[in-house]
């Protein structure tokens, strides 16, 4: 008899997470495990995750609030979880965690939350960081998507043998999808090899020391041109960053595009300029179409990518060792090609979506069966 799992995120946009929770959940159907999909929304709002899932034939349901923490929501989210007669709630991000936590109580669903890692990007930020952890203390398993994550988490409240490691999974197409014409879009010259970053435009992302080493290419005459792929609150500052550093000819915003992969099929490198970090969509999707990778080595990032194996590793924070990087790629075209094929090697043998699911299924019957410990070891490969 199947048993139902109810994935609960909220959702502005379809980003990293949510591509992670419907190919997921498409994987589950036919499964021993029936997928739902559930989103927090104001009332009346189109939530994108909710649509893609629904358009599959995937249960899905919002959950109606106007404020973040309403009574209501809480409520709401208990009455749709009896009526679909769910079995086990994945809760992703503080706020599911605070609400699926409190919906869940006194009932007999089982309760696991996924942890991507912490920004503390902002006093409000740490402040729901810091309950987070506290609120993880009453689910009956954590997942964390990097041994990094699973550290952190250690170190604050959460014992070890609580908490299972699941990198993210990624799609391995037989072929790269024709590349996006950011380069015309961009007014830039055919002749000049392409930079990509892909990623919400936040202060943790780092695209400020991105640009910065934009510049310090610039003065060393290496010719790029640069795309930045992503939307958020750090536009306007960024954009005053390339204005004041006179890189208008060579740097632009692209916002949010709906191609993301053809995006970083266009790149001849893709640089991760992250200050903190999961385990990156961006970084496996470049990885999944063999494209040359310049990362900085923060989070779940060196467990996927080993410095000159598949990809360079630069330390966080440093404009001038991320622009080293880029220019040693840019400069070899052997060692690119070297580097994106042992990345594209790396995904396949390691990284599947179908791989993640297993891993997931094996952590929801090992809760629902009551059983305590670590499921095995951590999935995902090697990056060596």
């Amino acid at each position: 008899m199947s048993r139902v799992v109810c994935h609960l995120r909220p959702s502005e946009f379809f980003g990293g997470p949510e591509k992670q929770i419907l190919e997921h959940a498409r994987r589950l159907v036919g499964s021993s495990w029936t997928p739902c999909v559930a989103c927090f929304s104001k009332p009346g709002g189109v939530v994108e995750l909710i649509e893609r899932a629904s358009s599959e034939g995937i249960e899905t349901f919002s959950v109606e609030t106007l404020s973040n923490y309403s009574p209501y929501a809480i409520r709401h989210l208990r009455k749709a979880l009896a009526e679909r007669s769910v079995d086990l709630l994945v809760c992703h991000g503080y706020r599911a965690d605070l609400i699926g936590r409190v919906a869940c109580a006194g009932t007999r669903i089982r309760k696991i939350a996924v942890v991507r890692g912490y920004t503390a990007e902002m006093l409000r930020v740490r402040l729901y960081e810091w309950i987070d952890r506290r609120v993880l203390t009453h689910f009956d398993r954590v997942v964390a998507v990097s041994e990094a994550t699973r550290a952190s988490l250690c170190s604050s409240v959460l014992p070890a043998d609580k908490i299972d490691v699941v990198h993210n999974g990624v799609s391995i197409p037989e072929r790269p999808p024709d590349p996006a014409p950011l380069a015309a879009e961009a007014g830039f010259d055919d002749s000049r090899p392409l930079l990509v970053a892909a990623g919400r435009l936040s202060p943790e992302k780092g695209h400020q020391h991105l640009i910065r080493a934009a510049r310090l290419l610039a003065d060393r005459g290496v010719d790029a041109g640069m795309a930045i792929v992503g939307e958020g609150r750090e536009r306007e500052q960024l954009e005053r960053t390339i204005g004041d550093l006179d890189l208008g000819g060579s740097v632009k915003l692209f916002g949010h595009r709906r191609d993301p992969l053809a995006c970083l099929a266009a790149a001849d490198v893709v640089v991760n300029p992250s200050e903190t970090e999961g385990s990156p969509n961006v970084v496996l999707e470049a990885m999944s179409i063999g494209r040359p990778i310049v990362a900085t080595s923060v989070g779940g990032v060196p467990e996927i990518l080993a410095d000159d194996a598949n990809g360079v590793l630069v330390p966080p924070g440093s404009p001038a060792r991320l622009a080293e990087g880029i220019a040693r790629v840019l400069a070899d075209s052997d060692l690119a090609q070297r580097l994106g094929r042992a990345a594209r090697t790396t995904a396949i043998e390691g990284h599947s979506f179908d791989a993640m699911t297993e891993r997931y299924e094996a952590i929801y019957d090992r809760v629902w069966s009551g059983a305590r410990g670590a499921v095995g070891a951590a999935y995902g490969g090697s990056a060596r």
